[in-house]
């Protein structure tokens, strides 16, 4: 009876764990609109047909967005790309083709074939295609072995590879019938048609346990002629090599999903606080000082959008300037040429072709010139950076925005190329 009651008890903690999880609170990832305006939110929570999305103001308080669904995408990143939103810990990369590892960096890009691994106490938090994101563990390995979108059907398909560790997904409503996310193990593979869900591999055994909090996904135990075995959501299986997939019993169930639940909580506020587009959608409602007139919030709203939107298109201008001179002189400008003043003007040296931008790209929207760098990491990798401070101009503050240009896609760079 004393069992029965603490089991009774675990499961009630479970459902109100749950309800509160599943229920309306778990928002991942970003809003993916046309011409790809930032703000930095959380998702409140969402309706039928909108998204409430919410982003702090420097000084204190907010915006709240409403957000048309049918205008935006779920976890979007540009079609056909991914980038690091957020790295906890250490983590490495090895791009495709590339002989080593280097240290991997927030807002790096990801592609096809790039391999990243973390370490100890460690999380990596990555946005793949405009379907998907995905938390990588600690001492984890995670490959993505293809991500593409078909320009005609609009079909998106993602596979990751994951020979070790631990991987969290929140994977978006596929938008076509053809669209694909799958997650491969040495003894798995799990495919997805929008959920929330883990998939942890013992690396000694390379057993695969997969749990679902949200949707449903089908497993399949490779080398075994079995049916997939579908799960549903708080349900969880195990696949060992050469066997079928086995789902968790009751009592077994229970015990693991409530850890389950309690880690996805520890880090879905990651997923939630990726970053949320803008440009479209009503404002809700703007907290900022109180007492302040509304008349004085909207025009702060207004600088503060304005500024988002002028450095949106700004750093594209720059990016494309930044190549055009990395051709003609094979590196970027350096702060004693000016910087990216040297992108408008340089007297007495031959192979300079610009102006390259026009003036007022390198000045934010406050008429501050943007903040320019070029830093090597450890492992001999150069790239520039440009930085707004937004606002407030204060660093390190949510209003703040930054760009990087890597010196190896500048290498391979062509001019003309549509690359936005």
């Amino acid at each position: 009876m004393q069992i029965k009651r603490v089991l009774n008890f675990a499961a009630f903690f479970l459902c109100m764990a749950l309800s509160m999880l599943l229920g309306g609170q778990v928002f991942g990832a970003a809003l993916q609109t046309p011409t790809g305006k930032k703000i930095p939110g959380k998702i409140l929570g969402e309706a039928d047909k909108v998204y409430r999305v919410g982003t702090d103001l420097p000084g204190g308080g907010r915006i709240i967005f409403n957000m048309q669904k049918d205008k935006v995408d779920p976890h979007g990143t540009v079609p056909g790309k991914g980038r690091i939103e957020s790295i906890k810990g250490t983590a490495e990369i090895k791009k495709a083709g590339m002989p080593r590892f280097v240290t991997a960096f927030k807002h790096m890009s990801v592609n096809p074939g790039d391999e990243i691994r973390t370490g100890p106490d460690s999380e990596v938090v990555v946005t793949l295609e405009t379907m998907a994101i995905s938390g990588i563990g600690a001492n984890s390995q995670f490959t993505i072995k293809h991500f593409e979108q078909e320009p005609e059907t609009k079909a998106a398909k993602i596979k990751i590879d994951l020979p070790e560790g631990k991987l969290w997904s929140e994977v978006g409503r596929l938008k076509t019938k053809d669209s694909k996310f799958e997650v491969e193990t040495p003894t798995a593979v799990t495919g997805v048609r929008g959920t929330v869900f883990l998939v942890e591999v013992e690396k000694a055994t390379a057993d695969t346990s997969v749990s679902v909090l949200s949707g449903q996904v089908a497993v399949g135990s490779k080398g075994v002629a079995a049916p997939e075995m579908i799960l549903n959501k708080r349900e969880a299986l195990i696949v060992k090599a050469g066997q079928e997939p086995r789902k968790f019993g009751p009592s077994e169930l229970l015990a693991w999903i409530v850890q389950v639940v309690e880690e996805w909580m520890e880090r879905s506020e990651s997923f939630k606080s990726v970053t949320a587009l803008a440009g479209i959608g009503q404002v809700e409602e703007i907290e900022i000082q109180p007492g302040l007139p509304e008349a004085q919030r909207q025009q702060v709203y207004d600088a503060i959008q304005a500024g988002w939107e002028k450095a949106a298109e700004d750093f594209f201008q720059i990016d494309k300037a930044l190549k055009m001179f990395y051709l003609d002189f094979a590196r970027f400008p350096t702060v004693k040429e000016g910087g990216l003043k040297a992108l408008i003007s340089m007297t007495g040296v031959p192979q300079w072709n610009g102006p390259y931008c026009s003036p007022e790209t390198i000045r934010d929207h406050y008429g501050v010139p943007y903040v320019y760098a070029v830093l090597t990491d450890a492992h001999g990798n150069v790239f520039a950076e440009i930085t707004t401070y937004g606002y407030d101009q204060t660093p390190g503050t949510n209003d703040d925005r930054q760009k990087i240009i890597k010196e190896e896609d500048a290498r391979r760079w062509e001019d003309g190329k549509n690359y936005r």
